[in-house]
Parts: C-alpha cells; structure tokens; sequence
C-alpha cells in the first residue's frame, strides 16, 4: 500500500469529492489518471497531482508497477478555513470563509 497527501488544497472539499467519485470503486491508477487529466474542473486536476503522486511513490519507494496499481482509498475531508471580512454598505461588514481541504490517495497493487 502507498499513499500520497495534499494538504490544505485551496478548494473545498465538497467540489472535491465529486472528482473523487469519478474515480472511486477499485479503478486501475492509469485509468483513473486519464479520466481526470481529460476533465476541466479545478477539483479533478487537483486530484490527478496527487495520483501522479502516488504513482511515484509507489515505483520509487516500494519498486512497484505502476500498471498493477489500483486505487484503494480517496479520502477528502476539510481543513482549516481562511476567515476574512468583505465591506459592505452603511459601515457594515460581512464574513468571507475561504475553504481548504485534505487529500489523501491510497493504491494498493493488484493480484491476479
């Protein structure tokens, strides 16, 4: 099993999570990784990183294939929010809570 994470990802985790369902469910890494290479959303070439991340690792720390890999686990969670304040009329202001999430991509190699 290798693993690659992404911390405090300038997206929320909400948008992320649905690249990640696209990808979920025991899914070859390189199938995975053309879907999300071939997608326009932010959240999806966010992910496709942290695959390629992963992919890495696992060739160079455990001298594993790279075709025989299948991802695992994909977990999305929340991080830690930026908290502004935007001007508003009348001497007023109003709360801006700029959302950030974690990444984390588990594969595992197949066995046939």
């Amino acid at each position: 099993m290798t693993t690659a994470t992404l911390k405090r990802a300038p997206i929320s985790h909400r948008k992320l999570s649905l690249a990640c369902n696209l990808v979920r469910g025991g899914m070859k890494s390189s199938e995975a990784s053309t879907i999300l290479m071939f997608q326009v959303q932010k959240s999806c070439q966010i992910l496709y990183k942290v695959l390629l991340s992963a992919i890495a690792n696992a060739e160079n720390n455990h001298n594993t294939d790279p075709d025989s890999l299948v991802i695992d686990k994909i977990n999305v969670g929340p991080a830690t929010r930026l908290k502004r304040f935007h001007p508003r009329g009348r001497g007023r202001s109003a709360p801006v809570r700029k959302h950030y999430s974690n990444i984390t991509v588990t594969l595992k190699s197949q066995t046939n």
